[in-house]
């Protein structure tokens, strides 16, 4: 956000780069402020895209995102008004004022009201790109990065400009690439991202070069969605994807202020003294994967399971209290396991390979690093007949068979009970004990699509 930020600084207040005399400072604001926010607009989008990628889309929930979008874009904008008509009313227009009562349908603002377009042609995009298949999603993801990666290196060639198309380019590559290829090591992360910066950095010397030849000009690879600027977005991207962050301080931080969080160990996270009686201004719902009625069905629909595969990443305490959870719930049901651990979603395809013909099935809980990659171990384990129990409604939808999830929507209004009660001065959150849901508010989640691949009966779970 912030490289947006300098990015509209230097672009959107009239400020004429150009006029400068070449120089240092000319080239910060070239490369760094107007090309880094071309760069942040990648990282953005890549963020919310990777995270789609594991939910099923639908037309009624993707359209609700966009009133959503379009009631908060109202506010902000009518705030906006009111501040001109108070300190600028000379550059506040008719034609202003009109856009600032629809801004997503007027198009204030280019990138809300093409993610807009981009929310509501989601289910239908992302559906399609799944009935290609590997092959030809793969050969459309070349053909785009041919159209308008390879050409936009080119002045005056075929290029994206600032509009939903650039959405759907970028959402192309990023979902044939989380759902079809191997994993990129951080090596070939940082050299994806060098060599981007490799070419914003000659194109920058041409730029130069230009101007003592008395031909002023922008550094052109920098502009929207050049393949310099993918390659630098999406590297940075996975880059951080890749990081695990953990801080005592932030946890000290976090418990001298008022907060209700979602979170599924409060204790084990520091967060609090006792799940039942916090202690601390910190205070939430839980969302504790049901493990044992999990796992309970699981051995109900796959009779023949002998051995599981327990798969999750080492850096998160969440998992580590669910595993411990899951162990000793295989050892009342009289089944053997076998620990499959990660410390980033680099390892994810590499570990899960290598369960292949040792265990019978596989089961994740809630484990937000194998929930980013549970479309690839998904697509491993439909390769090879492998069953693969998930924690929760969105990682089964993904790659998963089954599961027996809460509900997220129930959490957080749980949670916001919790919030309200506080603000009104009914309970202080140091004696609220940390809510869980009950076993009513479960839901069984099935995914067809893989238990019609894996010949796998899943009628036991209607009954």
């Amino acid at each position: 956000m912030f490289m947006i930020l300098m990015h509209h600084f230097i672009v959107h207040n009239g400020y004429d780069v150009l006029k400068l005399p070449l120089g240092p400072e000319r080239i910060f604001f070239q490369l760094v402020m107007q090309g880094g926010g071309k760069v942040g607009v990648v990282i953005f989008f890549s963020i919310s895209a990777w995270f789609f990628l594991d939910k099923e889309q639908t037309i009624k929930s993707n359209l609700k995102r966009v009133w959503i979008m379009e009631r908060e874009l109202l506010f902000w904008s009518l705030i906006l008004v009111a501040f001109y008509l108070v300190f600028d009313r000379t550059d506040l227009g008719m034609k202003l004022m009109v856009k600032s009562i629809a801004p997503l349908s007027m198009g204030l603002w280019w990138y809300a009201t093409a993610y807009a377009i981009f929310l509501a042609l989601l289910p239908f995009l992302s559906r399609g790109l799944k009935a290609l298949g590997r092959e030809y999603h793969l050969a459309l993801a070349a053909t785009v990065l041919t159209i308008w990666g390879l050409l936009s290196f080119i002045p005056g060639a075929q290029s994206l400009s600032d509009n939903v198309f650039g959405f759907i380019y970028v959402f192309i590559l990023i979902s044939a690439y989380k759902w079809y290829m191997k994993p990129f090591t951080t090596k070939q992360i940082w050299l994806l991202t060098g060599i981007g910066f490799g070419f914003f950095l000659l194109y920058t010397v041409a730029s130069a070069t230009l101007s003592l030849m008395g031909h002023d000009m922008g550094i052109f690879i920098t502009g929207s969605w050049k393949l310099p600027v993918v390659m630098v977005g999406f590297g940075m991207f996975l880059l951080f994807d890749r990081v695990t962050f953990h801080s005592r301080a932030v946890n000290r931080i976090a418990q001298s202020a008022f907060s209700v969080y979602l979170i599924t160990d409060y204790a084990a996270s520091g967060l609090v003294q006792d799940n039942d009686k916090p202690g601390t201004n910190v205070t939430g719902a839980s969302d504790l994967t049901p493990v044992a009625e999990q796992l309970e069905m699981m051995q109900k629909v796959l009779p023949d399971v002998k051995k599981v595969g327990l798969l999750y990443c080492t850096a998160e305490s969440n998992s580590d209290v669910q595993i411990k959870a899951a162990k000793k719930e295989l050892d009342k049901l009289g089944l053997d396991y076998t620990d499959f651990t990660v410390s980033s979603s680099n390892e994810i395809q590499s570990v899960v390979e290598s369960a292949v013909g040792k265990v019978d099935a596989l089961y994740s809980p809630t484990d937000n690093t194998i929930a980013a990659g549970a479309s690839q171990v998904g697509q491993i384990c439909k390769e090879n007949k492998l069953p693969f129990v998930t924690g929760e409604e969105g990682m089964c939808m993904a790659g998963g068979l089954f599961t027996l999830s809460i509900n997220y929507e129930d959490l957080g209004y749980a949670a916001g009970e919790m919030a309200v009660k506080i603000l009104k001065g009914e309970a202080k959150p140091e004696d609220m004990p940390i809510k869980h849901l009950s076993s009513k508010d479960l839901v069984v989640v099935k995914n067809d699509e893989m238990a019609e691949a894996l010949g796998i009966d899943l009628s036991a779970l209607d009954e």
